[in-house]
């Protein structure tokens, strides 16, 4: 019975030699993330008309602009400069940002004609806190850095800045 279960097993295969394969090469190492640009510092300018007041801090790089409607509505926009266009179409929507010592927030804009973002506000005490958190300075932005609009350094508007939110006041309260 042994000699019988003995023949029904098969011979040992014979081992074959495989050659040596060479190991892939290392992962590439991950790109060392894009340093973030400085923000561009900017100057104040001032205007006052029958069609409501408006702000720009302005750069060699962009600015930031505050437009104070006949009926108290705020404008808030990023624009950079130059006269290329944005990597998007008008009307898609890109956030601003602003953040500074008198106050932070985020509003949700579009993209304009040309180099521009724009956000509107309604009338109202908030729309006023937000000019006025713009008038003690900080840091705005639209979108992201691949969007290629600067940040901008906003310096304290000081006393001029004072005096242009009177106007913008009279138009909310007016």
């Amino acid at each position: 019975m042994l000699l019988a279960l003995a023949g029904c097993h098969s011979p040992p295969k014979p081992k074959i030699a495989l050659p040596n394969l060479p190991l892939p090469p290392p992962a590439a190492p991950a790109a060392p993330p894009l340093p973030v640009p400085a923000p561009i510092p900017t100057v104040w300018s001032f205007a006052v008309g029958s069609a409501g007041c408006a702000a720009l801090a302005a750069g060699e790089a962009g600015g930031f602009g505050i437009t104070v409607q006949s009926d108290g509505a705020v404008d808030f926009s990023v624009s950079g400069a130059g006269g290329t266009s944005l990597p998007l179409a008008v009307g898609v929507p890109v956030a601003i940002r602003f953040g500074g010592p008198a106050g932070s927030w985020k509003l949700s804009g579009m993209v304009g004609k040309g180099v521009s973002i724009r956000a509107h506000v309604g009338a109202g005490n908030e729309a006023l806190g937000m000019v006025l958190a713009v008038l003690g300075g900080g840091t705005a932005r639209a979108g992201d850095y691949a969007l290629g609009l600067p940040a901008l350094e906003i310096p304290p508007a000081g006393a001029a800045g004072s005096a242009w939110f009177t106007c913008a006041r009279n138009r909310e309260h007016g």
